[in-house]
């Protein structure tokens, strides 16, 4: 095994992480995207991105950073509209909670979710703040970043990225071919591809995320109008 990895040029090796890892950048179920949310939320690193000189990749690494760029925005207009409304965000996650456990549909969930907080307000002891007019707030912080508008860009960006994507996998064989015989220039290069392929897979989990958030909040004007 050790003469086997001795003979084979570190080039391939890196690039053949690098494919494993494209793998990883799908689409995902709701819950899951919201439970990988939480998790980058606060720590999303600046899009980046130094030329290379390689034309097939600096191309594909400059778009990479700005649709990152543009989804980030997106992203931290939203947490700042919600960051201080955790009655409207505590729906929104028991809306992931009930789909899961009850296999319903974004709508259903969301409907009973929301019916659950209004019953529960109704039996309140006197004085207790409600949570429903907490909710309300929270769904007009959300509204007043005009969701209806940013919904079509949003559903725009994602076979852009899903594009970037496919283009991203074809980079290790381009990057072979540019640097079989610079084994410096090609640990630089692995490490502009690996840069690539994370804001990938920051910027697909954040669309994802915003998208479905925003699509929920459009949803809620059906119970605000009862």
């Amino acid at each position: 095994m050790s003469s086997i990895l001795k003979r084979t040029p570190p080039i391939f090796i890196l690039l053949a992480i690098f494919l494993a890892f494209i793998g990883c950048v799908s689409s995902g179920d709701n819950s899951k995207i919201a439970s990988e949310y939480e998790k980058f939320r606060n720590s999303l690193p600046p899009a980046k991105w130094r030329p290379t000189g390689v034309p097939s990749v600096d191309d594909i690494g400059i778009l990479s950073a700005q649709v990152y760029r543009q989804t980030y925005q997106f992203l931290q207009e939203y947490i700042s509209a919600t960051e201080n409304n955790r009655y409207y965000v505590g729906l929104m996650n028991e809306v992931d909670e009930i789909k899961k456990t009850e296999d319903l549909d974004d709508c259903a969930a969301l409907q009973k979710a929301f019916y659950n907080i209004a019953e529960a307000d109704k039996h309140r002891p006197e004085g207790e703040e409600p949570a429903l007019p907490r909710v309300i707030e929270g769904y007009n912080a959300v509204q007043a970043l005009k969701p209806s508008n940013k919904l079509p860009a949003l559903a725009q960006m994602l076979p852009v990225i899903a594009d970037i994507i496919l283009r991203a996998k074809k980079l290790p064989d381009e990057v072979v071919a540019v640097v079989k015989n610079d084994p410096l220039r090609a640990v630089f290069l692995a490490g502009s591809v690996s840069n690539i392929l994370t804001q990938l897979y920051h910027t697909q989990k954040m669309v994802q995320y915003i998208k479905m958030q925003y699509t929920r909040n459009q949803e809620m004007k059906n119970y605000m109008q009862d």
